[in-house]
């Protein structure tokens, strides 16, 4: 059950900023809009997993920035399961690319689907089950034809039950570009591991050269800690885990960072997936892209308190070369998924989970 809320609230700097929430299963979004009154336009954070970044069309592609068949830190274990739906009128085509961790993907594993209209599709430990792989990486879709939603959960599988995060996707047209920069909040970590939260934060380069991303790493007081800086092959995906304890050995109970590419014409996703220490309970924190911001942040003055099927076809694509563009408009060369013995699927059966 969910339900919307409407408001306004005066700015100094926006004039009124009329505010929108809505109120679903315990999450709040909320959004403003309104003139800035220094150049008489509309701003405001780009949310990168917005609720029409999800909708995937015909020539476009969308990324799961993260998803796992891999155990972790603390006897944790995780899985991801992905959904796609079909919310055209026709059938939908599409690809999913495996795009692994910590290595370049320029002919990355993909397979084809279809899915009839109004149908959707779970594939259940998605890395195993179309893939059969086994570690971390990041999961590409692209629409040939039709219009598709596509969503994931990455959980972790515990004796009591599984404790889950929701990982939406996001079009490459909402990636964070070279001159702007996003912030990622909320986010703690523990120098103990058997108390707190652990922070472990990830990016995926979606372009077809390689770039380098800096982050900045705060206490929530706007107090830098450490800066450090990556660099992601073409398509390559990483996770940073316990990041705060590259900079830091000391608790910090409340964080943030700042992260932008300083690569031009660079274009990137980043994430912060923070864990219960004693649990392994995580919650996923996308990063928020912020107008402007090519520069280091200044660290600021501390203020006063108060102020359907989805069946694969009998083939698999063929490799071809991308051309130069946006993420949105090319893709990757592809390879067969090794030792391939997958057959297609009758329509209205979904893959099984393993």
């Amino acid at each position: 059950m969910s339900r919307m809320v409407a408001g306004s609230v005066r700015s100094s700097r926006f004039g009124v900023l009329f505010l929108l929430a809505s109120i679903a299963a315990g999450a709040l979004l909320v959004t403003a809009s309104g003139p800035d009154s220094r150049a008489g336009r509309s701003r405001g954070p780009a949310l990168p997993f917005a609720e029409d970044g999800a909708v995937l069309v015909d020539g476009e592609a969308l990324f799961l920035p993260a998803a796992a068949h891999v155990g972790g830190s603390g006897d944790t274990d995780w899985r991801t399961d992905l959904e796609v739906y079909n919310i055209g009128t026709v059938m939908a085509g599409y690809d999913i690319a495996l795009l692994e961790r910590d290595q370049a993907n320029t002919n990355p594993q993909v397979i084809n689907f279809h899915l009839h209209s109004g149908q959707s599709v779970r594939y259940n430990d998605a890395l195993m089950s179309l893939f059969g792989f086994t570690g971390a990486a990041a999961l590409m879709i692209t629409a040939d034809s039709g219009e598709l939603v596509v969503s994931s959960r990455t959980y972790n599988q515990t004796s009591g039950g599984t404790y889950g995060q929701y990982i939406g996707g996001a079009v490459g047209s909402r990636a964070i570009e070279h001159g702007r920069e996003a912030r990622i909040i909320q986010l703690s970590q523990s120098s103990s591991n058997a108390t707190g939260y652990r922070t472990n934060v990830g990016f995926l380069n979606c372009t077809m050269s390689s770039i380098v991303v800096q982050a900045d790493l705060y206490r929530s007081d706007g107090s830098l800690i450490g800066s450090r800086s990556y660099t992601l092959e073409a398509y390559a995906f990483t996770q940073r885990d316990r990041i705060f304890a590259q900079v830091t050995q000391d608790d910090v109970a409340d964080g943030y960072v700042v992260v932008r590419t300083l690569t031009p014409g660079g274009k990137f996703f980043a994430y912060a997936s923070v864990v219960d220490n004693r649990t392994g309970d995580p919650i996923y924190i996308p990063a928020i892209t912020i107008d402007g911001g090519t520069g280091p942040t200044p660290t600021p003055t501390r203020r006063t308190p108060g102020s359907g099927s989805g069946s694969p076809t009998s083939r698999l694509r063929t490799s071809t070369r991308w051309s130069s563009g946006s993420p949105a408009s090319r893709r990757p060369p592809r390879r067969r998924r090794r030792g391939s013995t997958r057959s297609p699927r009758r329509s209205g059966r979904s893959p099984p989970s393993r």
